[in-house]
């Protein structure tokens, strides 16, 4: 109505106009289209994403996320800013229980040796309270030894000071870019100098680390949450295959974490979209792991009427 009016009127002022194509039954698709002028590359953006230069320090990281793509994406920017390092290791998993698993086996190998420290990247839409919980409580235990990341869509000015106070200092926006992914991981490894090392620019898949792919559940989490003190030790899910998976969409974060948290206490694992492009990705991945989905109607790329139309 008059939103569309007054966006045609400011189309028109900047020199292009509205269009419209209609569907009887199924809807109206706008098109804006604009005259701009291409802006000039800034400072920043003619720099070349942040490396870590040569460094003493034996790297283990690993990766975990929700989506195959998500987590080889993170995967290759963490081998690119990793590239100068002689001795890294890359290691992503496909459970967040299996995480927590290889946390704990690496900090057992990283406390036997003097320069050596473990960073966690997490996909926090995928990641359930539960391993928040234990790898805050990890951090607060080893201190500097383990470095935590998060990945996710926004974070919310009160629950960035709550994720700061747990050890949660760091954050990868999404989407993920190789610039601001490479400046979160300088920021997190307590690069101050911006400053490149020495690295012959490469494709970002490249560089000779130890890159490693585990995709079975290994172990089960028994922490007190911190974030929803609630849920009971005694009513988190083992991660078995056994135990049914609930896919939750939803485009808020809020409303995905407190039906994840209904979901977990009900004894089932749960899965994450932000919308309905993610559930239909998720499906079509893991169509015979997925038992339930639970999916809001309104979202934007792809509502839940018309993911679900696609997904029968």
């Amino acid at each position: 109505g008059l939103g569309l009016f007054i966006c045609k009127q400011l189309s028109t002022l900047m020199g292009g106009g509205v269009s419209v194509d209609s569907e009887f039954g199924k809807g109206s698709t706008f098109r804006a289209v604009l005259s701009l002028e291409d802006a000039p590359p800034t400072a920043e953006q003619r720099r070349s994403p942040l490396r870590m230069g040569v460094s003493s320090t034996r790297w283990h990281v690993i990766i975990y996320a929700q989506f195959t793509s998500l987590t080889t994406c993170l995967a290759d920017y963490a081998s690119y800013f990793f590239a100068a390092c002689p001795s890294v290791s890359v290691v992503t998993h496909s459970a967040d229980a299996e995480a927590v698993s290889s946390l704990r086996d690496e900090l057992r190998a990283a406390r036997k040796e003097s320069n050596a420290k473990v960073l966690i990247i997490l996909d926090r839409d995928a990641t359930s309270f539960s391993t928040l919980a234990t790898v805050s409580k990890l951090r607060d235990k080893v201190g500097s030894l383990l470095v935590p990341v998060l990945v996710e869509h926004e974070v919310p000015s009160d629950d960035r000071s709550s994720l700061r106070a747990r050890g949660y200092k760091h954050t990868i926006a999404k989407p993920v870019r190789l610039d601001n992914m490479c400046t979160v991981l300088a920021a997190a490894a307590g690069i101050r100098s911006a400053q490149q090392p020495p690295v012959a620019e490469s494709d970002v898949t490249g560089s000779k680390i130890a890159y490693a792919r585990h995709s079975n559940v290994s172990a089960a989490v028994h922490d007190q949450p911190l974030f929803l003190p609630s849920l009971s030790d005694e009513n988190l899910p083992l991660p078995s295959d056994k135990v049914p998976v609930v896919l939750i969409v939803d485009d808020f974060r809020i409303v995905r974490e407190l039906v994840q948290h209904v979901v977990l206490a009900a004894g089932f694992r749960a899965r994450i979209a932000a919308n309905g492009v993610e559930a239909l990705n998720a499906v079509r991945e893991s169509y015979a792991e997925i038992n339930m989905i639970v999916m809001d109607c309104e979202m934007p790329i792809m509502d839940g009427y018309e993911a679900t139309r696609a997904i029968r």
